[in-house]
C-alpha cells in the first residue's frame, strides 16, 4: 500500500499493480508455445503435463491479482473503494462518518517444516477500515511478510511501513488505530 496523493481534504491509497496480470499473460503464452511444440513436433506426454502446469499457474496469476484504490475525501464525506481484477471490477462508496476505526490485522501462519527444516511461521497482515455497522473496507491486499524460524513475532520493515500508513489514515479520518492479532485459522 502506498499513498498516491494527499491534500488537506483528500488522501488516495493504492495497493497492487498490473505485474500479476503481465506475469499471467507471459506464462499463458509460454504454456501455449510448450503445448504447440508438444503436440506438433515432439508428441510428448511430459510436455503436455508441463504446459498444463504452466496454464494453471498463469490462470492463477491472472485471476488472483488485483489492484485496490481507496480515496478518502473529507469534503464530500466519501470513502471510495475500487478493486480491479482482470475479470471483475468492484466499486463502492461509504461515508467517512461511518468509519469507527482503522485496524492493522496480523496473524502468524505456522508451518511444521520437514525432516530437514525447522518449523517456521509466516506473518500475514492487512490494513482495513472498520465501519460502525461492522463492514470492512480493505486498504490493501493480504500480504505475507516473512518466514520466521526463531519464533519471534516482530513486524518486518515492510509491515511496519504499512502500519505507519494505516496510522496516517486513522489520523486523517480522526478514528483510532487498532492493532489486532487474529488466530492462525482465520481470514484477515
Amino acid at each position: 500500500m502506498k499513498i498516491i496523493s494527499q491534500t488537506q481534504d483528500q488522501i488516495r491509497l493504492k495497493d497492487g499493480n498490473t505485474s500479476g496480470i503481465i506475469t499471467g499473460l507471459v506464462l499463458l503464452v509460454i504454456g501455449v508455445l510448450v503445448l504447440c511444440l508438444a503436440i506438433i513436433i515432439y508428441h510428448s506426454g511430459n510436455d503436455i503435463i508441463v504446459s498444463a502446469i504452466i496454464f494453471f499457474f498463469s490462470f492463477l496469476a491472472l485471476f488472483k491479482s488485483s489492484a485496490i484504490t481507496v480515496t478518502i475525501d473529507k469534503k464530500r464525506n466519501a470513502i471510495v473503494y475500487f478493486k480491479k481484477r482482470i475479470i471483475k471490477t468492484e466499486s463502492q462508496t461509504y461515508n467517512v462518518d461511518a468509519a469507527s476505526r482503522v485496524e492493522f490485522r496480523t496473524y502468524f501462519q505456522k508451518f511444521m517444516g520437514s525432516r530437514t527444516t525447522m518449523p517456521y511461521q509466516t506473518l500475514k497482515y492487512r490494513a482495513v477500515i472498520v465501519l460502525k455497522d461492522g463492514n470492512v473496507i480493505p486498504l490493501e491486499n493480504e500480504k505475507f511478510a516473512n518466514n520466521r524460524r526463531d519464533g519471534s513475532n516482530e513486524l518486518t520493515s515492510n509491515s511496519q511501513k504499512e502500519l505507519n500508513i494505516a496510522s496516517l489514515v486513522a489520523n486523517f479520518i480522526n478514528v483510532p488505530l487498532q492493532e489486532s492479532e487474529y488466530p492462525a485459522d482465520s481470514s484477515i
